[in-house]
């Protein structure tokens, strides 16, 4: 089964909820233009959507997918309409740290995917591993104990290593993670802030 975007017309699976190509919401509104009415995000913040907000789709991601991904006891969603984003996030088990923001599409300054990568980890396994080839006429476990270490390096990097979607407005940022929510989710995410800001321009 498949469906047809309406913005372009590429077809999509019949579950998808954007199109991965111009970035069209294929999710029924909430919030229908000319009804306003409240939300309640994953993280517990409730907040208002106004009459002439519409149709929104959302990223969210709960604790668990969080811990797997290496952010920590997170649980954040963002939900974006033709108007605004709204934003939450609430961090820690016991002492709680919680955010809440409503950013008007229009003060989006810009957004960018960064990335960060220590191979310099890479290098230093190498090192790790050579070292103990050359140290095994030495001692047998040198080898084991460097081959341990490079693999140790190796593990760090792929927990070390992130990619963000970065949103940048008028007093402050928003980073979302690649990891989390993938790239073409995010990716997706991303082309609807500049399709709900062209659409406010035009107005």
């Amino acid at each position: 089964m498949s469906k047809k975007c309406p913005g372009c017309g590429m077809d999509l699976e019949d579950d998808a909820k954007f199109c991965i190509r111009c970035g069209q919401s294929l999710v029924n509104s909430n919030t229908p233009q000319g009804k306003a009415g409240s939300y309640t995000s994953s993280t517990g913040a409730t907040g208002f959507i106004g009459s002439s907000e519409g149709g929104s789709f959302s990223l969210k991601n709960g604790r668990f997918m969080n811990i797997l991904s290496g952010e920590g006891f997170v649980k954040e969603d963002a939900i974006i309409t033709d108007r605004r984003l709204y934003y939450s996030a609430r961090s820690g088990l016991i002492n709680i740290n919680s955010r809440e923001e409503v950013i008007d599409i229009a003060d989006i300054t810009g957004t960018k995917i960064t990335d960060y990568k220590p191979y310099s980890l890479f290098i230093l396994a190498g090192i790790f591993a050579l070292a103990g080839i050359i140290m095994a006429g030495i001692s047998p476990i040198m080898i084991l104990f460097g081959f341990l270490l490079a693999i140790i390096l190796v593990a760090v990097f792929f927990i070390a290593k992130k990619s963000h979607l970065r949103i940048e407005y008028a007093g402050g940022n928003i980073n979302f993670s690649v990891k989390k929510y993938g790239l073409q989710n995010v990716r997706a995410f991303q082309r609807q802030i500049y399709i709900a800001k062209e659409q406010i321009e035009k107005k």
